[in-house]
């Protein structure tokens, strides 16, 4: 079976969802933030993700690293991009939100590229960003074009 998972950050704890590939909560629960916590948290549930999403925020950056060094498949969006569906949800809560990026893990509503991006922007700037990301972009639509082959996204947890 397909997990998919969704994190709700915030200084002192993490607010975690599971979810399968029909959209059914599989758990929730609430874990101290770090990268550790998580992992054996996954563990302890005998779960396996295929994807975990988490917003940017104050710790994002440390989180995502601990994520990749544990090799955890984890994809950090942009807040504001995931506020707007978060935001249309009845209940606002850290369960809730968890839940809200656990379903945007599932239906693949984010740009794996543009995560990537943005962290390229916090590590090198946005100038070199850009230019990056465009290059990246020319190269896909290169070999799109060579191959003969239609444009299929998948959901992409590679960093």
């Amino acid at each position: 079976m397909t997990y998919y998972a969704g994190l709700d950050v915030s200084l002192r704890e993490i607010s975690v969802c599971v979810i399968d590939e029909d959209g059914t909560i599989i758990t929730r629960a609430t874990i101290p933030a770090d990268p550790m916590a998580v992992d054996g948290w996954f563990k302890n549930q005998k779960l396996s993700p295929k994807i975990i999403v988490h917003e940017n925020g104050q710790l994002s950056i440390w989180l995502q690293r601990g994520f990749q060094e544990l090799g955890l498949p984890a994809v950090c969006i942009d807040a504001r991009r995931a506020h707007k569906s978060l935001s249309a949800r009845i209940n606002k809560s850290d369960a809730s939100d968890a839940e809200g990026l656990a379903q945007l893990a599932r239906t693949g509503w984010f740009s794996a590229l543009k995560s990537w991006a943005i962290r390229l922007a916090g590590r090198k700037g946005f100038r070199k960003a850009a230019i990056a990301t465009a290059r990246k972009i020319a190269v896909l639509m290169l070999t799109l074009w060579k191959n003969g082959t239609d444009f299929t996204p998948k959901i992409e947890a590679k960093t």
